[in-house]
Parts: structure tokens; sequence; C-alpha cells
């Protein structure tokens, strides 16, 4: 269900009127004054909601969203920074499974198309996540790294592997 603004809360309250006060005439500016606080007050929740959203917020905002969910801006670009957000929430939620980490690594390459993940067992207890078809910036290798070892489960070894271009079987 999604948030639908109103912003006639004084006609909607006129309407709403039964019969025997329609004809009155101290009572309609009552009403409308009353939908006008009411008004104010949707205005001020609706503007909450829509500037507090992932999609929508940009600098303060945004940083207030990622200090909720524990990651840092570090100086990075609106547009990078909501991905990172969107995969610490993601991280954040993991349960360790391999779906949990393919979701936190596709919300941090939401740009990039052609890729591919596969997590290859590394026994007794560890996994690779093989990221193949993408190059990735030294300056990203960390991220990437310190998202992985958020959203594995405890007592997990984990490995970040990566190649340029995919294999020519896959």
């Amino acid at each position: 269900m999604s948030a639908t603004r109103i912003a006639d809360y004084g006609l909607r309250a006129l309407r709403r009127l039964i019969e025997q006060f329609k004809n009155k005439r101290t009572i309609g500016p009552v009403l409308l004054g009353i939908g006008e606080q009411v008004q104010a007050i949707e205005d001020a929740l609706w503007q909450l909601l829509t500037e507090r959203d992932i999609d929508t917020a940009i600098g303060a905002q945004l940083d207030v969203l990622g200090k909720i969910v524990g990651e840092a801006r570090g100086g990075t670009s609106d547009t990078d920074y909501r991905l990172r957000v969107r995969a610490r929430i993601l991280a954040n939620r993991s349960t360790g499974t391999h779906e949990d980490i393919y979701r936190v690594f596709r919300a941090l390459l939401a740009g990039p198309v052609g890729y591919t993940l596969q997590c290859t067992p590394a026994y007794p207890a560890g996994f690779v996540l093989r990221v193949n078809g993408i190059a990735i910036a030294p300056a990203l290798l960390y991220i990437f790294v310190r998202f992985l070892g958020d959203s594995k489960g405890a007592g997990i070894a984990a490995w970040l592997g990566w190649q340029e271009v995919p294999d020519a079987d896959a």
C-alpha cells in the first residue's frame, strides 16, 4: 500500500456535513479553519516522508539515512552513496546465505551490466565470491571486501575474487 497525499481537508469536511448543518453560516468557516490546520500537518508529514525516502533523499537527508544504517559517506557523491546505503541495508539484514550476498553485491553493482556472481565453497568453512566480467577499481575493492565481510555468517571465511573478462565457457 502506498501513501496518498490529501490536499483538501477543509472541503472534504464540508462535503461530509449532514443535511441539518449544511445551510448554517458559522459551521463552514470553522470546518475550513480546522481543515487548514490539518492540511499544514499533512504537508509537513508528507515532506518528511518524501525527503527521507532513500530514492529522493539528497545531501544531509541521505547522510542521516546512512548514519541510521551504519554507512559512512566518505566523500562520495549522492548517487554512489545511495547505492552503498541500499547495500548496507541489505548487508545488515543478511543471514549469510549466498542469495543474501548476491543481493548485496547486485545493489553495489547497480550500474554495470554483463557481470556474473558466483560463490564457490572453500573448505572447511568458507567460500570465494567471484565477480566475473567487471573491473573493480582499487578504491572500490576495500568497500566490496567490507560488505562481503559484513554479509557473511559469523565464523565463515570469505574471499573476494574478480576477473575483468568473463570465462569463454560461461
